[in-house]
């Protein structure tokens, strides 16, 4: 059976999430549940990121322990990707006994390989990003990532051979750009790889909030580490090789840019060392705020859940995964999330089902005749909704969801200017068989793309194909066929599934 296994970064419990963290989780979201909509043996991974000096310090500063915080802040965002109908699989912790153990396996096993060696460490530390760099790497003496203050910091602890696999990464890389996407993305890396596999400190001794060294209880597994090995131990690894074995490697593992060099380099080196295959990534851009990129360090964030509650879920879902460009970044503009929303959503999906099943109501008593007779009008339209779903398998397959989401749209338009042409308006009662031919036609593509939109927007994919009677399981393919809705059902029009918004 087909398989795909996505996942995303594990993000930090120092602070609340903002809708950049929200985006890459509901991309996912997206991508997974397009796949399982298709029949294939889906897994979803999320989680939280919960050691190390940056929450340490968010601890103390907040007169807790750093568990203590953990949690409050897990059951944050578990609450929030619930709201927003991000259907996971598992949320793994990285405090799990689980996945605790099994780092302190793969630790020893790189150790024992002759990957992991004892040294003095000397690095500049930007605590807030949990990274270490060197000065050529430092730009005018600050954090190259998040442009913060760093720290000298000069300590006894434990390295990680990543300069040994410099060439076979160089070779695999240069013979498969697709492994890091879009194509912009691979170049960067490609252009930093040569200064960027030196050893890497995969230890720290002044602290305690953390995995201890399974030989060394005296130090802890730095945060990055520990945190870049759950997407094998959440699946088995190193023990579990059975069920390890039935998802890796990782279809697609969804990040924002800013994290690129950990979740492709440092990753990859780390496989490499395991003999494991490599995943692929995709690196997004950002939703910016005016005045630059949203963080939590700066403050700059916009909260998902006011968004959610002031516009509701499947219009900042759906304004989410339309709205951001493949790789580049986008100002996030609430004008242009209602904007987006009544364009399309009210006027081209809402309003072309309300009028549909109001002119079935009107002239055909709420029900369609038996049969149906297509004539040319009604093939061509069929013929578009072909093209128009190739483009939308084809985009989803290559991540281009914006794409994806217009071919849907695109068609929809097609439908309503089919609705003009072929006029049931004025057929009407007169002529039964065609006005029923027609109406049939237009709510057998609103069945469609309702499924289409189902991995965006599942609620009101389902509010659409409650509207028309129709029952599916997602889980198994064939529903994207022609000809599937049924006649003998009584549809009523209702409410609009949507009414028009307003900037708040």
């Amino acid at each position: 059976m087909e398989k795909f296994y996505i996942t995303t970064p594990l993000y930090y419990v120092n602070s609340k999430l903002h809708i950049g963290h929200t985006y890459t989780t509901v991309f996912s979201d997206v991508l997974n549940r397009f796949h399982k909509m298709r029949g294939v043996d889906t897994f979803f991974l999320t989680g939280s990121d919960e050691h190390g000096q940056k929450i340490f310090e968010a601890a103390t500063a907040a007169g807790k322990s750093p568990q203590a915080l953990a949690d409050e802040n897990v059951q944050y965002f578990k609450e929030l990707w619930k709201l927003l109908n991000v259907d996971y699989d598992k949320f793994i912790r990285t405090t799990d006994a689980e996945h605790e153990n099994r780092v302190g396996m793969i630790l020893q096993k790189l150790y024992d390989k002759g990957y992991i060696y004892s040294g003095k460490y000397e690095a500049y530390q930007c605590v807030p990003c949990e990274s270490f760099w060197n000065e050529k790497q430092l730009e005018e003496g600050k954090c190259p990532s998040c442009g913060g203050e760093v720290n000298w910091v000069d300590e006894e602890n434990y390295f990680f051979s990543m300069s040994k696999f410099l060439p076979v990464l160089q070779k695999k890389l240069a013979e498969d750009p697709g492994l890091i996407k879009p194509r912009l993305r691979h170049k960067e890396i490609m252009g930093k790889i040569k200064d960027s596999m030196e050893d890497k400190s995969v230890s720290r001794a002044h602290f305690d909030w953390g995995i201890k060294l399974p030989f060394d209880p005296e130090q802890v597994c730095y945060v990055w580490f520990d945190a870049i090995l759950n997407y094998i131990t959440a699946i088995g690894y190193p023990e579990n090789m059975e069920e390890f074995n039935r998802f890796w490697p990782s279809d697609l593992h969804v990040i924002g840019k800013d994290i690129l060099w950990f979740h492709t380099l440092f990753w990859y080196s780390i496989l490499e060392a395991l003999d494991l295959p490599l995943p692929t990534v995709y690196a997004h851009g950002f939703w910016l705020m005016k005045g630059g990129k949203m963080s939590k360090r700066s403050g700059m964030v916009i909260d998902p859940f006011e968004l959610a509650d002031k516009y509701g879920i499947d219009s900042l879902r759906y304004f989410l995964v339309s709205g951001l460009p493949e790789g580049l970044d986008t100002e996030f503009s609430e004008e242009r999330l209602v904007e987006k929303f009544n364009n399309e959503l009210v006027n081209i999906v809402s309003n072309t089902l309300h009028r549909t099943l109001t002119m079935l109501e009107k002239y055909l008593d709420g029900k369609l005749l038996d049969e149906i007779e297509y004539g040319e009008m009604e093939e061509a339209l069929k013929a578009k909704f072909t093209q128009y779903h190739e483009e939308y398998e084809s985009a989803f397959k290559q991540m281009r969801l914006p794409k994806a989401i217009g071919a849907v749209i695109d068609y929809l338009r097609e439908v309503n200017a089919y609705i003009n042409d072929a006029a049931p308006f004025r057929t009407g009662k007169n002529d039964l068989k065609r006005t029923s031919a027609i109406l049939y036609t237009v709510l057998e593509s609103l069945r469609l793309t309702a499924i289409m939109l189902y991995p965006v927007i599942p609620d009101t994919a389902d509010k659409i194909l409650n509207k028309l009677k129709y029952k599916w399981d997602f889980t198994s393919d064939g529903h994207l066929e022609w000809g599937q809705l049924k006649t003998d059902e009584l549809l009523e029009k209702g409410e609009p599934i949507f009414m028009r918004l307003k900037e708040e």
